[in-house]
């Protein structure tokens, strides 16, 4: 195993030793110990790996976003409403119902396909962190306010550190 391990330095970490299954276990205790819910990580690493999110990344936005509270929700000076783990916005997703944003499973599978949708279309992490922050249009018209530039730096410091945790637990079981 170890030399399998030091061999994926290159590739998403978190993805590629989720999909070993001999692996696998490493990964599922470090993310459920982080977020604090075998569940609730659980679901989010099989849909990062379905639509080949970087886990660290997927967890730095929902931590963000909710604090991996299911039922956070933020009335909006537009009187939409971001609701549960990643903060689905009511007008962004009008065709959800009420439940279905307190839905671990919904709101895990639309927000990462959402923030898939915007790293793609953000072309890079910055902007597509803006636009899963602020709206696309928004961030296409006039740039990302300023309040999302703090947001999107907050989100890949977290994953900055999730990932350096994460290598040092690595490092751990290749010297064990």
């Amino acid at each position: 195993m170890g030399r399998y391990l030091a061999s994926v330095v290159n590739d998403d970490l978190s993805l590629t030793l989720y999909r070993n299954k001999n692996t696998r276990g490493i990964i599922e205790k470090f993310y459920a110990e982080l977020c604090g819910s075998r569940y609730i990580s659980g679901i989010i690493l099989k849909y990062a790996d379905m639509y080949e999110v970087p886990p660290s990344l997927a967890f730095a936005v929902c931590n963000m976003e909710s604090r991996f509270n299911v039922n956070a929700e933020n009335i909006n000076q537009d009187l939409s409403i971001d609701r549960g783990l990643f903060q689905l916005n009511s007008k962004s997703f009008p065709y959800l119902n009420e439940d279905d944003f307190f839905s671990v499973q919904t709101n895990v599978l639309f927000g990462i396909r959402h923030l898939k949708y915007c790293l793609k279309r953000g072309q890079n992490k910055i902007v597509g962190l803006s636009i899963y922050n602020a709206g696309e249009n928004r961030v296409t018209t006039n740039g990302a306010p300023l309040i999302t530039l703090n947001y999107v730096s907050r989100v890949i410091d977290y994953r900055d550190t999730v990932e350096r945790k994460l290598k040092a637990l690595v490092r751990d079981k290749l010297s064990s």
